[in-house]
């Protein structure tokens, strides 16, 4: 007898053998127990997850010679001659060979002959949504009101190719991926029962690499059994799928975090001495990212259904402790760019290790990404005069004697803004020019008021209350925090205690209302002028000193 490949070997008869689609199967089961059968079924989902094993079962079930039933007895006639693609009123057609209207005409004309010995007529077609739009029209009427013993069952990995009008007239069910435990389970069962010795290692790489189709792992086990033999490890497996190692990953990863640029492209000299290509590499890394994207986000739900060991779920965790998802996030955009830069065959690279080599490098120097609410709290914070710790550079603005005076803050939250602290020797005046230095807006609204007193322990500033006094001396009152907070720092430790006073003057106007219409004319002065709009827009600033020329 002639060898029967492990997919077919172990292929499901009965509902209860269908590994990872038990909302299909109590469904089907269910409906079959109530007599409620439908006329028409649409199986969809990706390739080897048991589309096509379903409708067999499901066929079965109906054509028991027992009767109908959610167990068939696989005994009888009617069972095995399913089960071996050879039944007569059991009819498995390929979509793909019997795409055109002629075909389905054809099919139409049987429908009207009763089953030859069943209890219906079954019609089984794979890969429906290779029809043509034709064809389809054609089966539209017999479809929507078939013979009562007529039942179409039809599965397809790409339901959106299918006319609506198709889809409507169906039940339908979505095959789900079969998850990776359960795959494992059935690789571990499989290899048990045929006399193979696999390490857990082994097992997930295979069950990874099938993406979710039961089919293709046990494709894959039966390929790496006719090279490995009876006893299989993780680099056997890794050696015939060509699959990267993920200790790679982990070290091209642990790069970019630690903006090892020199590291991260060693890796991938190590990839392609060891003749891994660059297009699968790269997208086995984005598989990584997307990973471990996901573990960083859920943490120890995802674990269950990661591909990742234990210790490597623990490792990844560990290492991506001080970074964000949001930033874990960026560099999977990098790496899928730049798959899909090397996938796509009308831009593909010629030079694939150079457009990797590329990648590595834009993510091994990719900077953090702050969070909104983080850089939010920083301006609040900076806005109130509060500096968490010693600025690491100290600013070029500031004379060699004010450089050689600077004082460690600590952790103080008296100082202020990006002035640094320095020794108590200063004056207002110098103050003020030190702000201008620094480009510090609160500079130009204590310039514009007049030094009434000096000394160690107060600084006194005259504002009238003229328009524009008043002006400088309402900004001044907004932003009386950050401007104590920034002479905090300078006058450091001692800071005196800084006054601000508006004197009324003769010239005060007389009528609240005219004070209101000159203030509303200067307004639409000054958005009147384009450049001033625009810059005001660009910058989201505000006007603080007008001088005319």
């Amino acid at each position: 007898m002639s060898y029967l490949v492990l997919a077919r070997f172990w292929r499901p008869q009965k509902f209860d053998e269908v590994i990872g689609q038990e909302h299909i199967v109590t469904t089907l089961k269910n409906s079959i127990k109530i007599g409620r059968i439908g006329h028409a079924y649409l199986f969809t989902g990706v390739r080897g997850v048991g589309k096509t094993t379903a409708a067999r079962i499901l066929a079965k079930a109906l054509n028991c010679e027992k009767g109908i039933t959610e167990e068939p007895c696989l005994a009888c006639s009617s069972c095995k001659e399913i089960a071996s693609s050879t039944s007569i009123d059991v009819r498995e057609i390929d979509g793909a060979s019997n795409r055109g209207i002629d075909s389905i005409r054809e099919l139409i004309e049987r429908v009207e002959y009763k089953p030859a010995r069943d209890r219906h007529k079954i019609y089984i077609i794979d890969e429906v949504h290779m029809l043509t739009m034709e064809a389809f029209n054609a089966l539209l009427k017999t479809l929507e009101e078939p013979p009562p013993y007529v039942i179409f069952i039809f599965a397809t990995t790409e339901p959106h190719k299918i006319p609506a009008t198709i889809i409507s007239r169906c039940q339908r069910f979505d095959f789900r991926r079969v998850p990776i435990r359960l795959i494992m389970e059935q690789l571990k069962k499989i290899s048990s029962a045929e006399g193979i010795e696999i390490s857990d290692g082994a097992l997930r790489v295979i069950a990874r690499e099938s993406e979710g189709s039961m089919r293709d792992s046990q494709s894959l086990l039966d390929q790496i059994i006719s090279f490995a033999g009876r006893v299989i490890d993780t680099e056997q497996v890794r050696e015939v799928l060509k699959v990267s190692d993920r200790r790679w990953f982990f070290d091209l990863l642990k790069s970019s975090v630690d903006s090892d640029v020199p590291g991260a492209l060693m890796i991938v000299d190590q990839a392609d001495e060891c003749g891994i290509s660059m297009k699968q590499f790269i997208h086995d890394f984005a598989k990584f990212l997307s990973e471990s994207l996901k573990l960083k986000a859920v943490g120890a739900k995802w674990k269950e259904e990661s591909t990742f060991t234990d210790a490597e779920a623990e490792n990844i965790l560990s290492l991506l402790k001080d970074l964000s998802a949001e930033d874990l996030a960026r560099r999977l955009n990098l790496v899928v760019s730049a798959a899909n830069e090397m996938a796509d065959p009308k831009h593909a690279s010629k030079l694939p290790r150079l457009t990797v080599e590329v990648c590595m490098v834009k993510l091994a120097n990719l900077g953090e990404l702050l969070p909104a609410a983080e850089i939010l709290d920083r301006l609040f914070s900076f806005s109130k005069g509060a500096v968490k710790k010693k600025p690491e550079h100290v600013p070029e603005w500031l004379t060699r004697e004010e450089k050689g005076n600077i004082e460690d803050t600590g952790d103080r939250g008296d100082t202020g803004g990006a002035v640094p602290v320095l020794s108590r020797d200063r004056s207002f005046k110098s103050f003020i020019e030190s702000l201008e230095k620094n480009r510090e807006p609160s500079a130009a609204y204590l310039r514009h008021g007049r030094l009434i007193r000096e000394s160690p322990d107060e600084i006194v500033l005259e504002y009238d209350d003229s328009d524009e006094g008043g002006y400088f001396f309402s900004m001044i009152e907004r932003h009386r925090a950050h401007i104590e907070g920034l002479a905090n720092g300078y006058f450091a430790p001692s800071a005196p205690e800084l006054r601000f006073e508006l004197k009324k003057t003769a010239k005060k106007l007389e009528h609240a209302e005219t004070r209101r219409e000159i203030e509303r004319v200067k307004m639409e002065k000054l958005h009147s002028n384009e450049a001033v709009r625009r810059a005001v827009e660009m910058f989201s600033g505000e006007v603080v000193e007008i001088n005319i020329k």
